[in-house]
């Protein structure tokens, strides 16, 4: 029996016991030595089954202190157990991350992404590490991770200037995955782990609607119209999709007045006359929800529309992941969609593991759509949504919006 081997089969019984209230809070989790006596382990083996549980969530580890069970163990250990991780080899695991977009900290999503895979890895008994590349070099780091003693490679903050290299992997049946490229994967042979942001979308309508609001807009770019005329081959899984597949699930879609818009870059700012007539009378949405960063940095830093009182007057919304403080439209920071790492994490990890064949195809668990092409699969891992201060109920009668000269 193999080292890693060992560490997972101790990790199961140490698992097992907990499962059936052993070592449960407030009964005191043994120390290594004695669970090396009572599963008849080396003690170093033991050590690392816990630090893997450490890793899950399961177990708090600290220097010179007893090993604490986690608050929420209780509904790790079965679900653990259910997805029996520990009986997979670990594997040395290469991070594909554009040279351009170094160090990963200064990608918020990425950096917690990047440690959520680790601790997935590592429960797993798997190693990674961040491998850059770039258009210059991205066939010969492709081609090469085999020779450099990596099984499998997960391509994270993917760019279309990369796509031979992430074509090169699966063509010589190198296992990878690659998350978040959207449309910019689209028509690409590779497997792909995705956000739901059609859903995201519909969820955030919903959630305005709950509140009150009646009148709403989504502001869409036009590249994501692109986007979505490329995705899923017009299978309608886009934000504006759900956006309207929202409202009219609750019906109310003929009482908004401007239920998408699109900001041309051809207009003055962004905003055409249109938009500034409507936000100026009596029609003006009551709640106003930014597919993209860039159009609600365009809206916060508009001289008129910055006027608007939030959430007094208007409520806004971004469907970005994380909004950034520089272009907060109030104190308490602007509603958004919330990912989950650790899910996210696992949808990939175990889509690479049904793509190298170790295990039989689950992806459709915890939330994960996936497309139908085992080869190719196409996983979409469900987010949430965050409402923050920038939300509240709608105002009675909205105010004018006086013209900025």
């Amino acid at each position: 029996m193999t080292t890693k081997k060992a560490v997972g089969k101790v990790a199961e019984a140490v698992l097992r016991e907990m499962a059936e209230g052993r070592w449960m809070p407030p009964a005191r989790f043994p120390s290594a030595r004695d669970l090396a006596r009572t599963l008849k382990a080396s003690k170093p083996t033991v050590i690392a089954a816990l630090r893997r549980l450490a890793s899950a969530g399961v177990l708090r580890i600290e220097p010179r202190k007893r090993v604490k069970v986690q608050p929420a163990a209780s509904d790790q250990v079965p679900a653990l157990l259910r997805r029996r991780v520990f009986e997979l080899p670990g594997h040395r695991l290469a991070i594909l991350y554009p040279a351009a977009r170094m160090p990963v900290r200064r990608n918020d999503l990425h950096s917690a992404l990047l440690r959520a895979l680790g601790a997935e890895a590592g429960f797993r008994g798997s190693t990674l590490t961040v491998v850059t590349w770039s258009v210059d070099n991205q066939i010969t780091v492709a081609t090469g991770l085999p020779g450099q003693g990596y099984h499998r490679a997960i391509i994270l903050g993917f760019e279309p200037h990369l796509a031979a290299g992430a074509i090169r992997m699966p063509e010589r049946g190198f296992p990878c995955v690659l998350f978040g490229a959207g449309a910019a994967a689209a028509g690409l042979a590779v497997p792909t782990v995705d956000l739901d942001e059609h859903g995201a979308s519909r969820q955030m309508a919903e959630q305005l609607i709950a509140l009150g609001h009646r009148n709403l807009c989504l502001v869409a770019h036009p590249r994501q119209y692109d986007r979505e005329s490329t995705d899923d081959r017009g299978q309608g899984r886009g934000k504006v999709a759900g956006w309207l597949e929202g409202l009219c699930a609750r019906n109310v879609l003929k009482s908004c007045a401007m239920p998408v818009y699109v900001p041309w870059p051809a207009t003055a700012a962004g905003w055409g006359l249109e938009f500034r007539r409507v936000m100026r009378g009596a029609e003006r949405p009551t709640a106003i929800v930014f597919a993209e960063e860039e159009s609600a940095k365009a809206f916060a830093a508009d001289r008129e529309f910055s006027r608007l009182p939030v959430p007094g007057r208007l409520s806004l919304a971004t469907l970005e992941t994380k909004p950034r403080s520089e272009w907060a439209v109030c104190s308490g920071g602007l509603a958004h969609v919330e990912v989950y790492c650790t899910r996210t994490a696992q949808a990939i990890i175990e889509t690479l593991d049904a793509v190298a064949g170790s295990r039989p195809v689950r992806l459709a668990d915890d939330g994960c759509l996936a497309a139908a092409d085992s080869h190719a699969p196409r996983v979409r891992v469900a987010v949430g949504v965050t409402l923050a201060e920038s939300v509240g109920p709608p105002h009675a009668a909205p105010q004018k919006v006086e013209r900025s000269e």
